[in-house]
């Protein structure tokens, strides 16, 4: 699965970078960042990040420097900032009515 960031805000990851996850595995933790689509293609990254939570499911995006995706041990939504590189904002959702008000509030 890959990603481009239709909002992306810096140079570190600028407009033709793509972010690639691999799925196939149970402990889905590593996000590839390419330059651009030639480098997805051929298969080296620029950069490995690791994800400090695995991921839970392929329903993920990026947005505005940030991956948001759901946490594989719990109903948790995370935003996980692209240049710092870390968690910084966690979401706990009850039910599935409540996403779409849950990720407005994230994204502002």
């Amino acid at each position: 699965m890959w990603f481009q960031d239709p909002e992306s805000p810096g140079a570190l990851y600028g407009p033709d970078t793509v972010l690639g996850i691999d799925t196939v595995s149970s402990d889905v933790r590593e996000l590839y960042a390419y330059e651009n689509l030639e480098q997805l293609a051929c298969g080296y990254p620029t950069k490995v990040l690791l994800l400090p939570e695995s991921m839970g499911s392929t329903g993920a995006t990026v947005y505005h420097g940030s991956l948001y995706y759901r946490s594989r041990q719990s109903p948790t939504l995370l935003r996980y900032d692209l240049v710092a590189e870390n968690i910084v904002r966690l979401v706990y959702f009850v039910q599935r009515g409540e996403i779409y008000m849950i990720l407005r509030r994230i994204v502002t």
